[in-house]
C-alpha cells in the first residue's frame, strides 16, 4: 500500500501490453504504457520510499496510479480493434477468419 505516489518516466518508448481489471469486468485491451519509471510516495507506516522498476511492475503502477486518479484502462487504447472480452486474448478480427 503506499500514499500519494509521484510517477516519473524515464525515456519516451512506450510498450503495448494487455489490460483488463476487475472495475470493466471481461474485458481487455491493448494499452500503451512506459517502459521504465521512477515512483516515490509514502508506504502505510509512514515511511518514504522511492524506485525506480523494470518491466511489469512499470505497467503494474502506471494502472493502478491512473485509477487512484479516476481513469480507468479502456482510456489508454488507441485501437479499438484488438480488444477481447471473456477469457479469450484473441482480437476480433482473428475470431472473423474462422
Amino acid at each position: 500500500m503506499f500514499c500519494n505516489p509521484v510517477l516519473t518516466p524515464l525515456g519516451t518508448k512506450l510498450d503495448e501490453g494487455w489490460e483488463g481489471c476487475l472495475s470493466v469486468t471481461g474485458m481487455r485491451g491493448l494499452v500503451p504504457r512506459h517502459r521504465e519509471l521512477h515512483y516515490r510516495g509514502v508506504d502505510a507506516p509512514g515511511q518514504r520510499f522511492d524506485r525506480t522498476v523494470p518491466d511489469f511492475h512499470v505497467r503494474v503502477m502506471q494502472h493502478e496510479v491512473d485509477q487512484l486518479d479516476g481513469t480507468l484502462y479502456p482510456r489508454g487504447i488507441r485501437e479499438l480493434t484488438p480488444i477481447a472480452f471473456g477469457d479469450a486474448l484473441v482480437p476480433r478480427e482473428i475470431l472473423a477468419d474462422n
